[in-house]
């Protein structure tokens, strides 16, 4: 079973979002096998280490009963979440670990993980029968609507030929001024596997449009709405004013791209050796490890790879467009404006029309050496080179004349891994790279995860550690800016960061404590202008988080906190406490339908939260004002399940019934108010 709960981010951390404990991913360990909606053997779900093209068994989220309320919610996404507040939003996690390892090289993606998708976390399917999902959620009135459809479909062409296709749309008009959003996104997917070859391939695109508001220009209209209404009952939070109203500004980030990862393996075949314990008397095959794992024959032949030869193909094209089709004002918001033209007239006219692009192919070859082909054979090895190629597009200007710039980089890294993934007692991973050639010439990677599992007084515990340690240099569009309102080229020395930590799993019980460290040298920040800026010394960043689940009979609860401290609250703050609770019922009508009525609330200390800035498309440090640490974020919900159908009624912050209103989740940028919500989803696998 270790395979559905083992971290990808072991491997992965230096390109992907290390998962949260909170959020989708890390609701499969403290939830009970009860409350998992079980497909059995008939689909499985696979994602890929990077490098290595070695498959990993895993859970399909869209499948779990319990919390399916929280999936399509911005504050689902993280224990405490900084947001503009919409559905497709900007966002930012409150607490360091929950944020990537890394910067995004296409640095404008930074405030959009997880709307489009990574390579390493794309799912890869096995099915006995096709399966269809579908997915539709639905926020508040027509003026503020805010949809979300999602579609997947995978079916099998034989045991070894899969293919199929997901899709996202969603519109968000947005409960403020000029805050309407759309996402869409789509991906084609497919995969071979066999004893010896084994292929996985797939491509998409995906567009975020935003509309961005700058927030509202005097916070007191959520603090006190009642020095605005003029004698009316409430005021709208559609005539809140905001910076810039009436859709004066827009960004768009797209993003193609494409995979293909096929591995060759070397090896022999030889009788299955299986427990004899576990032959099924009906049948008088043996059952497998595993309760979806099929059946074999006494006298079956099964395949121990040796070795494998592994190619990966990445090509990814991102565009960022910064645009306004209005002239009037923009010169008062940002008096510092870069570019600019004359009318007719002679005035000079502001109006932003920013541009980048950045193409990427990269090509790695691996060789591996396989885990468990002879007994005595207890880890895998694996070494790769892999060759990353960008192409990258920007303004610059000659006197009097603006142009588009092309640069082109290259990178070669050579690296390696070791892991263990089937042992019975410790299991790890480990890998480590270093540019040896190229525009990023010295930079190296290490990540390391191990895992033991132990039983103690009768109980099922856990003890996890994780390190990493990187050097990089800045990406060139977090060195490099070119816009109408900010200009910037910097020669940022390489960044370091050593991450540490380790965790405490107690299953029985529903309880895990956790402790990480990090310490951070030339570390990048946005400072109050909007403008990258590197401190030079140390940043030290330390948190605690413990975290548990109880089910007893209908009554459940689950309760997580959090505190960590920054050394430097200027250049990374931080709130010292989040922390989340959620109680709710479980039972069933008629033994058909499944209930779960419960109320969940969210809560963060007062720190100087970030301004999301639109130019530039960051979260920048202010010293203006605190936000947070008043009353939580509430809502109350009804999760259902009744066979194939999954759906959930919501009333988003309830707290303004019972306390003041304090709903700012980043500077400036308040979440909804209370609105009414509700989701369904239908799975055709069954």
């Amino acid at each position: 079973m270790l395979l559905l709960y083992m971290p990808l981010h072991a491997q992965v951390a230096h390109n992907d979002h290390d998962h949260d404990h909170h959020d989708v991913g890390g609701e499969y360990e403290g939830t009970p096998d009860e409350l998992l909606l079980v497909r059995g053997d008939k689909t499985k779900g696979y994602t890929l280490l990077p490098n290595i093209v070695m498959p990993m068994r895993t859970i399909i989220a869209d499948t779990l009963t319990t919390y399916f309320y929280r999936r399509q919610a911005v504050e689902g996404r993280a224990l405490a979440v900084m947001q503009t507040g919409n559905l497709i939003s900007p966002w930012q996690s409150m607490l360091y670990f929950d944020r990537p390892l890394e910067a995004e090289p296409f640095a404008y993606k930074n405030v959009l993980s997880g709307f489009i998708p990574r390579h390493s976390l794309s799912l890869f399917y096995n099915t006995r029968t096709p399966m269809t999902l579908i997915t539709y959620h639905r926020n508040s009135s027509q003026q503020e609507r805010e949809e979300t459809f999602n579609g997947t479909f995978a079916a099998n062409f034989g045991k070894k030929f899969n293919v199929g296709a997901d899709w996202n749309y969603t519109q968000a008009l947005g409960h403020y001024n000029s805050q309407a959003s759309q996402l869409a996104a789509y991906r084609v997917f497919t995969n071979y596997r066999s004893d010896r070859y084994e292929l996985f391939a797939h491509l998409g695109n995906a567009h975020v449009f935003i509309t961005e508001n700058g927030g509202v220009t005097d916070d007191e209209y959520i603090y006190d709405p009642q020095k605005f209404t003029n004698g009316r009952k409430q005021i709208k939070s559609t005539e809140i004013p905001v910076r810039f109203p009436n859709q004066m500004l827009w960004n768009k980030v797209s993003s193609g791209y494409a995979m293909l990862a096929h591995r060759y393996n070397f090896g022999y075949h030889k009788l299955a050796e299986v427990d004899t314990a576990r032959i099924n008397p009906r049948t008088g095959w043996y059952r497998g490890t595993y309760p979806e794992d099929p059946e074999i024959k006494p006298d079956s032949l099964t395949f121990v790879p040796v070795a494998s030869v592994s190619h990966t193909v990445t090509y990814n094209r991102d565009f960022h467009r910064l645009i306004s089709k209005t002239a009037g004002g923009w010169a008062e918001a940002y008096p510092d404006y870069v570019i600019s033209r004359k009318d007719e007239q002679g005035n000079v006219v502001v109006m932003p029309n920013d541009t980048s692009a950045m193409i990427s192919l990269t090509n790695t070859v691996a060789l591996s050496l396989r885990e468990g082909f002879k007994s005595w054979v207890k880890f895998g090895l694996s070494a790769y080179l892999r060759l990353e190629n960008r192409s990258i597009s920007i303004t610059d200007t000659i006197p009097g004349q603006l142009f588009y710039d092309r640069i082109r980089e290259h990178d070669l890294y050579a690296g390696g891994s070791i892991d263990r993934t089937s042992g019975q007692g410790l299991n790890f991973m480990a890998d480590g790279e270093l540019a040896v050639l190229g525009a990023n010439i010295g930079n190296f990677r290490v990540n390391g995860w191990m895992q033991t599992r132990f039983r103690l007084l009768k109980q099922d515990i856990r003890l996890t550690a994780e390190g990493h340690l990187l050097n990089v240099r800045p990406g060139y569009f977090t060195r490099h800016h070119h816009g109408t309102f900010h200009w910037w080229n910097e020669d940022f020395t390489f960044e370091r960061k050593l991450h540490l930590s380790a965790r405490f799993s107690w299953d029985n019980l529903g309880t895990f404590a956790e402790v990480k460290s990090g310490t951070l040298q030339n570390y990048i920040y946005y400072d109050a202008k909007g403008k990258p800026a590197q401190h030079g010394g140390v940043v030290e960043v330390l948190e605690g988080r413990v975290g548990h689940q109880f089910h007893w009979n209908f009554l459940n609860w689950e309760l997580q906190g959090a505190y960590q401290a920054s050394s430097n609250q200027v250049v990374l703050p931080l709130p010292k406490l989040t922390a989340y609770a959620n109680v709710f019922s479980d039972f069933y009508i008629a033994h058909v339908l499944r209930l779960q009525p419960g109320v969940e609330a969210y809560y963060f200390s007062a720190f100087h939260a970030p301004y999301y800035e639109p130019a530039v498309m960051q979260f920048i440090t202010q010293e203006e004002k605190t936000i947070g640490g008043k009353s939580p974020l509430m809502n109350a919900y009804v999760n259902m399940h009744i066979k194939q159908i999954r759906a959930f009624f919501k009333m988003y912050n309830i707290g303004e019934l019972f306390f003041k209103p304090d709903r700012f989740a980043a500077l400036h940028y308040p979440v909804p108010p209370m609105h009414f919500r509700l989701g369904i989803s239908v799975d055709f696998n069954k």
